[in-house]
């Protein structure tokens, strides 16, 4: 991982350098995330965290939510006057929707997005390094997706650099830990049949070759 090394008597000279590159096996290496980068590649990311390139595709009745986002967006990158950042917590459970119409917000934003599973990422200095790095130079916007466990030290150490970041929930999961963000809550419900029946014909008719089943259709 990384590109070229250098001689390991030169390494000493270098502890102070930027994130941009690591030591090694007793050689400089450029950090993954920007190896990644200059060779116009998804970026590397530690254990726990995740990219998505998303497309714009239906959202299947949450269109409202869509409309909100690029007020949601606007109040982010405002600075309030208390200093406040933003984060847009989608709280549902699984199945609701949740990581898909962050995924099309994102697309709409021209924006990639980092998944970081909060019980599975640690929590090192050059870890947190490569995962600034990554939304720095691909633009990302971050969410953290939390489990059963509280991650105050998490959002600490996020608060420092992201003025805006999202959260995924599960609904009966509250935020019992002080996250510092002002918090922008999407509550989503399961789909009802109909959408979920839209959702299945429209994964089957890509490319209008295949069609659902009468006993299947919207009507019913």
């Amino acid at each position: 991982e990384g590109g070229e090394g250098l001689p390991s008597e030169r390494v000493q000279s270098f502890e102070s350098l930027s994130p941009c590159f690591l030591i090694q096996g007793g050689r400089l290496l450029l950090s993954p995330v920007v190896f990644a980068f200059l060779e116009e590649q998804p970026p590397l990311l530690p254990e726990g965290m995740r990219s998505v390139f998303p497309a714009v595709g239906k959202v299947y009745g949450y269109e409202k939510y869509l409309e909100q986002a690029d007020a949601v967006f606007a109040l982010g990158e405002q600075e309030s006057p208390a200093g406040m950042p933003i984060a847009l917590v989608l709280s549902g459970e699984p199945g609701s929707g949740r990581h898909y119409l962050l995924e099309q917000v994102c697309a709409r934003q021209n924006m990639p997005l980092i998944y970081v599973k909060a019980q599975e990422v640690r929590y090192t200095d050059r870890e947190l390094q490569e995962l600034l790095l990554a939304a720095g130079l691909y633009g990302a916007f971050v969410c953290v997706e939390l489990g059963k466990q509280e991650q105050e030290e998490l959002f600490e150490r996020l608060r420092s650099s992201f003025s805006m970041l999202g959260i995924i929930r599960d609904r009966e999961r509250y935020l019992l830990e002080d996250t510092g963000y002002g918090a922008v809550t999407w509550e989503l419900e399961q789909p009802g049949r109909q959408t979920k029946l839209a959702i299945i014909e429209d994964i089957l008719t890509e490319g209008g070759a295949v069609q659902l089943p009468g006993s299947l259709s919207q009507e019913q």
